[in-house]
């Protein structure tokens, strides 16, 4: 499995778990979609529309 396969699918996990804390959602997404040169993540506003897309096109039925 590659790195953002593994990614998607655990903030699917974290979406499930914490199905109304959208704060708590992006804050774990920026902290889990990192990069060599964004090692602290990409900021909140960048880690909300990762959120968005992976909730639809991973897993849209959480």
């Amino acid at each position: 499995m590659t790195r953002p396969s593994a990614a998607g699918i655990d903030t699917c996990g974290m979406i499930k778990d914490h199905p109304k804390d959208s704060v708590k959602q992006t804050e774990q997404t920026n902290k889990r979609w990192t990069s060599p040169t964004h090692p602290d993540g990409h900021g909140l506003t960048k880690a909300a529309r990762i959120l968005a897309v992976t909730h639809m096109i991973i897993c849209p039925s959480y």
